[in-house]
């Protein structure tokens, strides 16, 4: 039995290795994503935090936005830092992913916040082998392989387990241990094989992850709330973003100001609070939703 599983962990090996290798390393680029992007434009991700200032409430915010901006973006949603020294990002209908960096004490644009054009291929790279599908939800080739390479993945880290079993006490021993006395060979095969052991259970969590969040067709999605009362938007977020507070515009409810609404009542199922962010349930208990003045249609 062991012979079936030695070849199916070799040849899914040998040809997926070199895919795998680079899922690998450009997911490992973009973790740092925000470190970088914080470094290279550190004047769009700080603001001088006053001693005894408070910052302006969402409805002013948007007020000195909108006398900034051109008539043509329309404010959907400001996203609020807990930290004193971090900025409003401001997301607009017309810009996408793009955000506007404001200073939340006195409302001046620090500029548009996004991520350098390398990181956009480096994410290419790791989704699609720079292979984008035509459209969101569409096939492509490198989609299919770098899905089936995950796939492959999980098949050859089970295979790899199985032959790992050892029969006795001293080949336990031996396997979860790197011998450097016994020559050059010796030890990259104990490097294979103890370490690879000790990586199993993360690069099976890595993988199944992966699968879950291509068939998802989306990845770390913190909540927003939109101009419906109770209608949850969603949308992707890049890896620096920390959303405490979701405001949003309401044509219907501007003409009577800022509003607070409780939404104690309305808290979601706890599975779904999980899914938003590692820190979900945190971030749940300080959104509140503030109803936006829209700008005059001329």
């Amino acid at each position: 039995m062991k012979k079936i599983f030695a070849k199916i962990h070799l040849w899914l090996s040998l040809p997926l290795g070199i895919v795998l290798t680079v899922v690998c390393l450009s997911g490992a680029v973009l973790v740092f994503e925000g470190e970088i992007t914080r470094a290279l434009h550190p004047e769009l991700y700080r603001v001088a935090a006053p001693a005894d200032a408070r910052p302006l409430r969402p409805s002013q915010l948007a007020g000195r936005i909108g006398g900034q901006m051109p008539d043509s973006l329309h404010l959907v949603s400001l996203q609020l830092s807990a930290r004193s020294d971090e900025p409003c990002m401001a997301a607009f209908r017309e810009t996408g992913r793009r955000q506007l960096s404001v200073d939340p004490y006195t409302g001046n644009v620090n500029g548009w916040a996004e991520s350098p054009a390398f990181f956009g291929t480096v994410r290419k790279l790791h989704r699609w082998l720079l292979d984008p599908p035509p459209s969101k939800g569409e096939k492509s080739v490198g989609k299919a392989i770098v899905g089936v390479s995950t796939l492959a993945l999980v098949l050859i880290l089970v295979s790899g387990l199985i032959l790992w079993i050892p029969r006795s006490h001293k080949a336990l021993r031996n396997r979860l241990k790197v011998s450097c006395t016994y020559g050059r060979r010796r030890f990259w095969h104990d490097c294979h094989v103890s370490l690879g052991f000790y990586a199993t259970l993360l690069l099976l969590v890595m993988a199944l992850t992966g699968l879950r969040g291509r068939s998802a067709g989306t990845a770390r999605r913190p909540m927003r709330f939109s101009a419906d009362r109770s209608k949850p938007l969603w949308r992707k977020s890049s890896p620096h973003e920390r959303p405490i507070r979701a405001a949003v515009m309401n044509a219907e409810e501007a003409a009577n100001g800022p509003q607070v609404v409780n939404r104690a009542k309305s808290r979601p199922k706890p599975k779904l609070a999980r899914s938003i962010t590692p820190y979900g349930t945190k971030c749940w208990s300080s959104l509140r939703r503030i109803a936006l003045p829209t700008k005059p249609s001329c």
